[in-house]
């Protein structure tokens, strides 16, 4: 049993054993198969695991199978000296196993190092760069510090919503920038965007006599829209619209500080007012606006008057209200 597990572990080991021809049933040859492989086997902790070349026993060869000619005798001193260099191999192959050292020394090639990294910036002490393309550009100026000229250039470049991809031109507002009455739409038609100019179509001429009814001259009036790009189709703002523009009328109305505040229709006078109430509603009774309670009167867009000209007579009223307030102020 211990024979055996000697040889299935030299087996195992890379150790083969096996009898040269022509010499005695003693002498035999120890070769051992990828020596390295006895380098990195630590020794068996149990003595029974060490090979015992006295108990391996290598077949008998059959003598010249042709039965004629001579035979061929072996040679006493070449078994000798094959015996003796067997027996020395067998014992240095045994220390191997029980140190754990290897039986032959083996030349390794050294590996590669590893790519060299560069060092980091903590250790080096060099700051890394920075991009400073956009830290060195000044922070975007709030609308409500814009002046005249700041608050126009970014009316013309605004893209806060879907609007801008459909426009030919921003409508920024016309008139006097010192007016006490300020008046305003709510969105630009086919006419203001090919122009860039608000109430120049058939509702603004209308407009224009109307003012002019009241013996004020367009000129003396600011204009402004709720936005400032054509909706498709003339349809009304969206909610998203009017809140991404909605921060530019407010600032418009700053910059003019107008005493009197007059929305013309209901989309204008809902999203100036912010409620939801009906034009209605809203016309004909005062309201305001901001912190300074600017007087506002809502009442309705010329364009209405062009489809229903029997209702003049009602604006008619609202432009006598205007009147009578612009007379009371101070001059």
């Amino acid at each position: 049993m211990e024979r055996a597990r000697s040889r299935q572990y030299l087996k195992a080991m890379g150790v083969v054993l096996w009898r040269q021809r022509g010499t005695d049933a003693d002498a035999m040859s120890v070769a051992v198969e990828n020596d390295w492989a006895l380098e990195d086997a630590a020794a068996p902790s149990s003595p029974h695991f060490v090979a015992n070349t006295s108990d391996v026993r290598a077949p008998q060869h059959p003598a010249n199978e042709q039965g004629s000619g001579p035979r061929v005798q072996p040679n006493t001193q070449s078994a000798k000296s094959t015996s003796s260099s067997a027996h020395a191999g067998i014992a240095a192959a045994r220390a191997a196993l029980l140190q754990g050292a290897p039986a032959s020394p083996r030349t390794t090639t050294p590996a590669k190092p590893p790519a060299s990294t560069p060092p980091a910036a903590s250790q080096t002490g060099v700051k890394p760069k920075q991009n400073t393309s956009a830290t060195n550009q000044p922070p975007a100026t709030p609308v409500t510090d814009l002046d005249w000229p700041a608050l126009e250039s970014a009316v013309a470049n605004c893209q806060a919503c879907q609007l801008c991809t459909r426009r030919n031109r921003t409508v920024f507002g016309s008139g006097d920038r010192q007016a006490s009455l300020m008046l305003v739409g709510e969105a630009p038609g086919a006419d203001e965007d090919r122009q860039g100019e608000p109430f120049v179509g058939n509702a603004g001429q209308l407009l224009t006599r109307m003012l002019t009814a009241i013996e004020l001259p367009r000129e003396q009036v600011y204009i402004g829209n709720i936005i400032k790009c054509r909706p498709p189709y003339n349809r009304d703002p969206q909610p998203e619209e009017i809140a991404a523009c909605r921060a530019f009328i407010e600032r418009q109305i700053e910059l003019v500080e107008p005493h009197l505040l007059v929305c013309l229709g209901r989309i204008a006078a809902q999203a100036l007012l912010q409620t939801s109430a009906s034009l209605r509603d809203l016309r004909g009774r005062w309201h305001s606006f901001g912190p300074s309670q600017i007087p506002v009167l809502v009442t309705y867009h010329p364009s209405y008057y062009l489809r229903s000209p029997t209702e003049k007579a009602r604006g008619w009223d609202d432009l006598q209200q205007i009147a009578r307030r612009l007379r009371k102020l101070p001059h």
